[in-house]
């Protein structure tokens, strides 16, 4: 016999709430801590063989240190050589290829661009 039934659904249902509110929770601090570690090992794999990776690139230039005399006469025949090509006279092109050029086409039809009518036997002459 239940003396209090009302209290007694309030009690359970609250105690069913804060249950499912734990276990949210827990599920979520879970997922924070996985990421977490994810990140941390990621970080730590990639800068660690990376600062290893630099260690020995300075252990082997310091072990085997490569010096090159400078070819001054290779030096100063190349300079010469630059400051030749850069006092020759261009030459001044009298006529431009590219500008002011008359084609002359042997076609059946005709066009509307610019034509010379003056010409025979279908020949069309085009100023660019």
């Amino acid at each position: 016999m239940n003396i209090f039934p009302h209290k007694q659904n309030k009690l359970l249902n609250n105690h069913r709430e804060s249950i499912n509110t734990i276990r949210w929770l827990s599920i979520f601090f879970i997922l924070i801590v996985i990421v977490f570690i994810c990140i941390s090992s990621w970080f730590v794999y990639t800068y660690t063989y990376k600062i290893i990776g630099q260690a020995e690139t300075l252990i082997l230039i310091r072990s085997n240190p490569h010096f090159e005399p400078i070819n001054f006469k290779l030096y100063n025949d190349t300079v010469d050589a630059w400051k030749q090509k850069q006092n020759q006279e261009t030459l001044d092109i009298s006529r431009d290829p590219f500008y002011n050029r008359v084609i002359e086409m042997s076609t059946p039809t005709t066009s509307t661009v610019d034509m010379d009518h003056s010409t025979a036997d279908n020949t069309i002459g085009i100023q660019l």
